[in-house]
């Protein structure tokens, strides 16, 4: 046997063993995500009760993503409620930039309006694009509204170099307690995209809901929310 020869082994031994831990890295990770994909029980886990807000999630079979609820009651009314939700003076306070609303139908207690703005998330998220659809309507009995937040990422020209949100179903339920608080309950359904890997985004979902909805209440104390006539 030749120097050369047996210089030459421990390389090629190397590279064989690489390449065959990436095989079996590559196909346990497809294991993985197709258990992962199919798994989930259909129902309502709750993951955290802090602070007057409770939060559960959601993995239904067949989607990575899993779906959340959060909720918690407020001491404002229903209009104060739908004005922050539906109006431009949110906007600074969220950070949302180049709102426009477009196409506004209100025939009695139905509205429905499109919405289009930026938001600059944290990185490596980046900026994302929405362009959304809300309705809501309210139960004649009860006095509890339904609003609907659905995307609509056809309804504009996208934009170039910017990552618009495609996927997005929030329900917002809102309903009215004799203690003249509202209940205050939310169903979020959406994914911002991006090359970000699903295990990411799920892990992070009870974190960006719990700052979602201190928020809410916080800003909700602001005199500009308050006495407010949704429109």
């Amino acid at each position: 046997m030749k120097k050369n020869d047996l210089k030459e082994k421990p390389p090629r031994r190397t590279k064989k063993f690489l390449l065959i831990s990436v095989i079996a890295l590559t196909v346990v990770l497809f294991i993985s995500h197709i258990l992962w994909t199919n798994s989930g029980s259909n129902e309502w886990t709750l993951v955290q009760d802090e602070n007057g807000i409770k939060i559960w999630t959601l993995k239904t079979p067949g989607s990575c993503l899993k779906q959340v609820k959060a909720k918690m009651r407020l001491k404002s009314s229903i209009d104060d409620i739908l004005y922050f939700l539906k109006s431009d003076a949110t906007v600074q306070d969220l950070g949302i930039k180049d709102w426009k609303m477009f196409e506004k139908v209100e025939q009695g207690t139905f509205y429905s309006a499109y919405y289009s703005y930026k938001v600059d998330l944290p990185f490596p998220i980046g900026t994302r694009d929405f362009v959304l659809q809300m309705h809501h309507s309210q139960d004649p009995k009860t006095k509890a509204v339904e609003v609907n937040v659905l995307a609509a990422p056809a309804k504009t020209h996208p934009i170039e170099n910017i990552e618009r949100v495609k996927i997005m179903n929030d329900i917002y339920k809102l309903t009215p307690l004799p203690n003249g608080e509202v209940d205050f309950e939310v169903i979020a359904d959406a994914d911002i995209g991006g090359n970000i890997p699903y295990f990411v985004k799920n892990v992070v979902l009870t974190n960006v809901w719990s700052y979602n909805m201190n928020m809410v209440r916080d800003l909700l104390k602001k005199d500009k929310y308050k006495s407010a006539k949704a429109n």
